[in-house]
């Protein structure tokens, strides 16, 4: 900025001042706060007189300070103890400047026959110029620290450069966190009794917390998962069924009998999820198996008291250690989403588990005034009464049941809120290029919200599983294998790429579990399963399992198992990691299951390294291996390291492919059904559903059909985030900014 011109008062001057303000006309201090009206005025008019050199010095003080902020912004690592390092040493020079000032002006002003309304006049031309300039440096050096910043995640020199600058400091914060947080440790006195001693370990260790809570608050977000090696052996791998259907819906038999169908074919669990709607007995054929086994029983959404009776049967087959029985509701109506119209109607279905109130769907006006009256009264949240809790909702409006459930406090019966999965996903119909913009991604309630990221916001935290391998539901005929159309890794890797945080799971989604004269037919069958990796086998730890998203979803659970660890087995499947504790993930992938030395083996890692920029995971590494090679290696495959990019979300998962050796020959590679699969599913141009796709594999119309079946398994992901922060902070960047303009001698 120009300097402001100078202006000379007389001691009458001086005086008349004085009188007109009542101020203290010794005090050079109240003067100057008077005078900054006046010197500001004064400034504006020099900057307007003369604009070229106003622009000329303002340009040099937000390039300068955009320079300074560029450089500093790229090499240090955001929002931790070295930014705040850096920010308050570049404060210094601000302060000290400003002090000085202050100091100078008080002296000046006790000298005799000091010009007081003079030196306070400069005080406040010095003030507004000074003020000005920060305002500029800090503007700049906002800019900059952020440029600088997304510079140092480029595909550059310079950005591998910063990267590793910021690593290398991390790893030190670290280490000197780490000190500063055990250090007072060394300071106990040894002579004090018991009592005594524990209150000094009390305030110690709250000292110790609050220093680091409150002065560097990711800290512990820092190795909050770190666990020791062999952790993960202590835990395990549990079988069964997440999405089954009984007479109370559109299925068939009791929950009571799908219970013990489902217990005797070998699973560790299931749950009973039948429609919260009554539109769910539309596509019952009359006289068909299902229609007779359901004849003289309502659907669940007209007798709610179905839902609490499911419970009743569920606590009497579980068997805490052998079996557990669980209950959810399977809410919404799946519509039909087409490229021309948009979605016809509903938007699919979600499992929500162990909710102890019945969530009921119906579908209310689109317009007009009985709309909005009842979408105000289901605002309230309204129970239909006091015996059997029903909570209504209009289709497709996830939002408003997020919202009741929230307001009622509803909670499942471990205390937190109730567990949600998304089912069937259809990611490559939802979001189809050829439907108009305004139609696309309207599944999972996405189109009751006001946009995308509000709608991950709101329903990530309860939202935890994805259904990527699907049973076949209405298909009434026993199946040896999932159908491989309906492995899915594009709906797994599509919403992943959203930012929901999801483990795989495999909906059987029964409807014809039993032949007409009550044997199961398809409870148990395909052999496929979700896996569970939790403590114990009782409700609360698989739920926990859920919560935490240690899952696996595999077509054939008694031939193929596995799990995902990283680092030495640090990180476990499930994990979300903050960067600034991990910045690679070396993986290691544990297969289990029946291990026959002649099978043949593919294990792929994949990553996403930039979560949200539509650019979905892929596979990053492959090994194949026999049998024999898994049993040799102690069942451990490892990869190499994977290096994460500062301020990106990032996640790995793990597949594991299968081929039986009784399906082996010598004509084709074991694995093409999958590639050769994939291809059709990933290919956006491609005009067939999965649907169509699956029903001509049944029907031998698929050359896809006559290669090996390759058993699939996927991994829950393990999450790298910037969880302080993904940038530098808005103050931070500003004071480097500002702090390189003081470092500025040219003025």
């Amino acid at each position: 900025m120009q300097e402001i011109n100078s202006i000379n008062f007389s001691s009458k001057e001086i005086n008349q001042l004085s009188a007109k303000k009542n101020i203290n006309k010794n005090n050079v201090f109240d003067l100057a706060i008077k005078d900054l009206p006046l010197a500001t005025e004064a400034a504006a008019k020099n900057a307007y007189d003369h604009p070229l050199n106003t622009l000329e010095t303002a340009s040099k003080e937000v390039l300068s300070s955009a320079a300074f902020g560029l450089v500093l912004g790229s090499i240090i690592p955001a929002r931790g103890p070295v930014a705040l390092i850096a920010a308050g040493v570049l404060t210094l020079p601000i302060l000290k400047n400003g002090v000085e000032s202050l100091m100078k002006a008080n002296t000046e002003s006790h000298k005799k026959n000091a010009n007081v309304q003079q030196i306070a006049y400069n005080l406040a031309s010095d003030t507004v110029t000074g003020s000005a300039n920060l305002a500029l440096t800090f503007a700049g050096g906002a800019v900059g620290a952020q440029a600088g910043f997304k510079l140092a995640q480029s595909d550059t020199l310079y950005g591998d450069f910063c990267q590793g600058t910021q690593k290398f400091i991390i790893k030190g914060e670290n280490a000197g966190l780490s000190i500063a947080k055990t250090g007072l440790d060394y300071f106990k006195p040894d002579s004090l009794n018991a009592n005594d001693l524990s209150l000094v370990n009390a305030a110690q260790s709250g000292l110790s917390d609050s220093l680091i809570n409150k002065v560097l608050p990711d800290f512990k977000t820092r190795l909050a998962h770190e666990r020791g090696v062999n952790t993960a052996d202590s835990m395990q791998m549990f079988f069964g069924d997440l999405h089954l259907h009984s007479k109370y819906s559109d299925g068939m038999g009791l929950p009571s009998e799908i219970y013990t169908a489902e217990q005797n074919a070998g699973r560790d669990f299931a749950f009973v999820t039948d429609h919260n709607h009554i539109l769910a007995r539309g596509g019952v054929e009359p006289g068909s198996v299902r229609a007779v086994d359901e004849e003289g029983t309502p659907i669940e959404a007209q007798d709610p008291q179905e839902y609490a009776d499911t419970f009743t049967q569920a606590n009497s087959a579980t068997v805490k250690g052998k079996f557990v029985a669980g209950v959810g509701s399977e809410v919404g109506t799946i519509g039909k989403p087409d490229p021309v119209v948009g979605h016809i109607a509903g938007g699919n279905h979600m499992n929500v588990f162990d909710s102890p109130d019945f969530l009921k769907t119906f579908e209310l006006p689109r317009n007009g005034n009985m709309s909005l009256m009842s979408r105000a009264l289901i605002k309230l949240g309204l129970k239909a009464n006091d015996d059997q809790a029903v909570i209504t909702f209009n289709d497709n409006d996830y939002k408003g049941l997020i919202a009741q459930m929230q307001k009622l406090n509803i909670k499942d019966s471990t205390g937190n809120d109730p567990i949600m999965q998304f089912n069937h996903p259809r990611y490559k119909q939802d979001y189809n290029p050829q439907m108009p913009v305004d139609r696309q991604g309207h599944d999972f309630g996405a189109a009751s919200f006001n946009s995308p990221g509000e709608w991950v916001q709101a329903m990530d935290p309860l939202v935890h599983n994805i259904e990527v391998m699907k049973g076949g539901a209405l298909n009434p005929n026993v199946q040896s294998h999932v159908n491989p159309y309906y492995v899915t890794s594009l709906d797994y890797a599509g919403y992943l790429d959203k930012g929901f945080h999801l483990s795989p799971t495999y909906g059987a989604d029964t409807h014809f579990g039993f032949n007409s004269d009550g044997s199961p037919l398809r409870i148990g069958n395909p052999p496929a399963a979700t896996g569970i990796f939790t403590d114990s086998l009782d409700k609360e730890s698989l739920l926990d399992g859920l919560r935490n998203r240690r899952t696996i979803a595999t077509t054939d659970f008694k031939q193929l198992s596995g799990i995902l660890t990283a680092n030495d087995g640090k990180y476990l499947m499930g994990d979300i990691l903050d960067q600034n504790g991990v910045n690679e993930l070396t993986p290691s992938v544990k297969v289990m299951g029946n291990i026959d030395p002649s099978a043949q083996y593919q294990v792929k890692i994949w990553s996403d390294p930039n979560i949200g920029d539509n650019n979905l995971a892929s596979v990053i590494a492959t090994k194949k291996l026999s049998g024999q090679d898994i049993l040799n290696s102690n069942s451990q495959v490892a990869f190499d390291s994977i290096s994460h990019t500062l301020g990106n979300k990032s996640l790995i998962f793990a597949e594991i492919d299968r081929v039986d050796p009784s399906e082996l020959n010598n004509n084709s590679d074991p694995f093409a059904q999958v590639t050769n699969i994939e291809a059709q599913q990933w290919n956006p141009n491609s005009g067939k559903s999965f649907d169509s796709l699956a029903k001509g594999f049944i029907q031998n119309q698929d050359p896809n059909a006559n290669l090996p079946y390759v058993d699939r398994l996927f991994t829950s992901p393990i999450w790298i985030e910037p969880m302080a922060g993904a940038s530098h902070s808005f103050l931070t960047r500003g004071i480097v900014g500002s702090g390189g303009s003081d470092l500025n001698t040219e003025k």
